[in-house]
């Protein structure tokens, strides 16, 4: 994966909870093993979790049209300005809600 992965192993985190609220892993209740923020590995016996300074949201385009060599995609109300470059890729002009992209 091309972002951080952090482990922390089940011990560290028991001795952490007990440390701070009395308890231990076991005593956590809805852990599922993978939950999209937090792995769970049993053969490491060790929690897993990956984090990025990369924040992409969603954008769904709705329509778009091409004002010279600029692509401008909308929707959601929300409008995408790609440039087209000489080499075929597209560079990232802005991305600004509607009001603020017609002013």
């Amino acid at each position: 994966m091309p972002v951080p992965i952090h482990r922390y192993r089940r011990t560290e985190l028991d001795a952490y909870l007990e440390e701070h609220a009395d308890i231990t892993t076991a005593d956590l209740t809805n852990v599922p093993e993978s939950s999209g923020e937090l792995v769970y590995l049993p053969e490491t016996d060790a929690f897993y979790n990956f984090t990025s300074d990369a924040g992409p949201g969603m954008f769904i385009c709705e329509a778009g049209r091409w004002e010279g060599k600029l692509l401008v995609l909308t929707g959601g109300g929300k409008e995408l300005t790609l440039e087209a470059a000489e080499d075929g890729r597209y560079l990232f002009r802005s991305f600004l809600p509607l009001e603020e992209a017609e002013i």
